[in-house]
């Protein structure tokens, strides 16, 4: 859908001209509607890995005692999340399932699993990286 502008003036020739010559050069500042430009929910959406804990890359100790050997996070533009995660406990295989919502303000994020826990972090160039307890978590982008 096009955004209609409309420029009048009752300023002498020349000034109508150069306001018409930037009006042209800049366009309707405000009404556009260009759809290129991803809205914020559109610019988090997508499937994260987690590459790194702490620095570490996996499989890597979390806590204590805990292998984790891969994990997953969803995030979709409506404003929710799940993540699927996999591990190693006192040899056997677990996973472990969370969802809840998020927010984003710029490139800071948090994930929150109902009204009290929440993890931190930021959006990245190639992925996130949120703290939890402490510890960074690295997730790439897929």
């Amino acid at each position: 859908m096009a955004a209609a502008c409309s420029l009048t003036s009752t300023e002498p020739p020349v000034r109508t001209a150069i306001a018409l010559a930037l009006f042209a050069l800049l366009g309707c500042r405000g009404a556009s509607t260009d759809v290129t430009q991803p809205s914020v929910a559109q610019a988090i959406a997508g499937n994260y890995a987690l590459a790194t804990i702490g620095a570490i890359p996996l499989p890597a100790s979390y806590p204590p005692g805990l292998s984790i050997t891969s994990s997953r996070i969803v995030v979709l533009a409506a404003g929710t999340w799940t993540e699927a995660r996999s591990g190693i406990a006192l040899g056997k295989v677990t996973t472990m399932d969370w969802s809840g919502t998020w927010t984003r303000s710029g490139s800071d994020v948090a994930f929150r699993v109902g009204p009290t826990a929440l993890d931190e972090g930021a959006l990245t160039s190639s992925g996130l990286r949120l703290t939890s307890g402490g510890t960074i978590f690295t997730y790439s982008r897929e």
